[in-house]
């Protein structure tokens, strides 16, 4: 049992087919993923840095994982890259340190095509987005393409978002848009007609809707409205299996990623440290013999440039457990793998000295995916 569990879980305090990422049943297990996003520190080019936010996205839907935490680090490293953000954002004229920076792309690039330009005002944050390739997800339908799900905005009878309030996101402290209008039954999913909904929600929210009240040829419907159904987000998951993307979250310190989970209200039940002085898995490899009990919510953690033991300096969550950056463990201090059920390292024998944030997401959860198959899932 981690040493975080008695104190900090919240369960103690109370371009491809649809086919690719659909199962023969539903799934309602979930899979996080947090790093932070003092990765960003070291693109060297506005290009490069979003470029690798946008790579980090692209993994996030390759892997289907549904949240994803960004969190700050608190030490003198993260003190350098502050300084060097600082810098970054006074020549960029942006007000966006990385961290909502972060956020902002990975929430546009989730976001429907058709749905960004009511949700995502023009700003010089967003103005290199088109360098990044799309992330081509089971919601991301064309207008008119047959689905049963689809995102859409809440509108006024008749009328598009343009010309209704709108519910932007936040980031940090720039200004957006937030209001909210009065409760509508009309969704705009992207198609020529509005769908009307079994309830009300205020105009400007986004929302999932259930197609099939239309039936599946809902494009020939007549009648100047279709029919749907409001869902909660996860439901073509929880339904058919058909992964519909991730949320997304900010988290203040390493020891907040455990907290306020924002895909389960009881937090994780399984989680997972990666680190060059984990415990060595390969699946081509005949040293690991890891094996993961069955899980609901499974929460994988990546550290910095640095490392994860980087990530411990400053966090005063963790310094009041004894969690220490020091690799000794002794009766007064932990190491950081007590952190979790698992501290893994998903490379081991690397040739290079240091392998990247952005790299050992993709070695990682290629080689943790037989681990997560659905049948391991509850």
């Amino acid at each position: 049992m981690p040493v975080l569990m008695s104190e900090m879980d919240p369960r103690n305090q109370g371009e491809s087919t649809f086919e690719v990422v659909r199962e023969s049943a539903g799934r309602s297990a979930t899979v996080s993923v947090a790093l932070p996003s003092s990765i960003l520190s070291n693109a060297q080019s506005p290009e490069l840095r979003m470029y690798l936010a946008g790579q980090v996205a692209r993994c996030m839907a390759i892997y289907c994982v549904d949240e994803v935490i960004i969190f700050k680090e608190q030490g003198d490293g993260q003190a350098t890259g502050d300084r060097q953000d600082s810098r970054r954002r006074n020549h960029e004229h942006t007000q966006l340190d990385n961290t909502d920076f972060f956020k902002l792309i990975l929430d546009y690039l989730e976001t429907p095509q058709y749905l960004r330009k009511h949700l995502f005002p023009v700003s010089s944050e967003l103005r290199l987005v088109g360098l990044l390739n799309p992330l081509a997800l089971p919601s991301h339908v064309a207008r008119n393409e047959p689905c049963r799900w689809r995102e859409g905005i809440a509108v006024g009878r008749g009328n598009y978002p343009r010309n209704q309030h709108r519910k932007a996101p936040s980031y940090g402290n720039v200004s957006m848009n937030t209001n909210l209008g009065p409760p509508t039954k009309f969704i705009d999913v992207g198609l020529d007609k509005l769908v009307e909904i079994d309830c009300t929600v205020p105009i400007g929210d986004r929302a999932t809707v259930d197609m099939e009240p239309s039936g599946p040829d809902y494009g020939s419907c007549p009648g100047k409205y279709l029919f749907g159904r409001l869902v909660d987000h996860d439901c073509p998951k929880k339904t058919e299996g058909t992964y519909w993307g991730y949320r997304t979250r900010i988290a203040e310190s390493l020891s907040d990623v455990f907290r306020d989970s924002a895909v389960s209200l009881t937090g994780y039940d399984l989680t997972l440290g990666t680190s060059e002085r984990g415990t060595p898995i390969s699946p081509h490899s005949d040293q690991s013999d890891l094996c993961l009990p069955e899980f609901k919510h499974l929460l994988i953690v990546f550290g910095g440039v640095n490392g994860l033991e980087k990530s411990v300096i400053g966090d005063e969550g963790l310094a009041s457990l004894g969690i220490s950056p020091s690799l000794v463990q002794n009766e007064n201090h932990h190491s950081v793998g007590d952190l979790f059920d698992f501290y893994v390292n998903t490379c081991p024998n690397q040739g290079s000295r240091t392998i990247r944030t952005e790299e050992a997401l993709l070695i990682s959860l290629a080689a943790l995916q037989p681990l997560l198959n659905p049948q391991k899932a509850q």
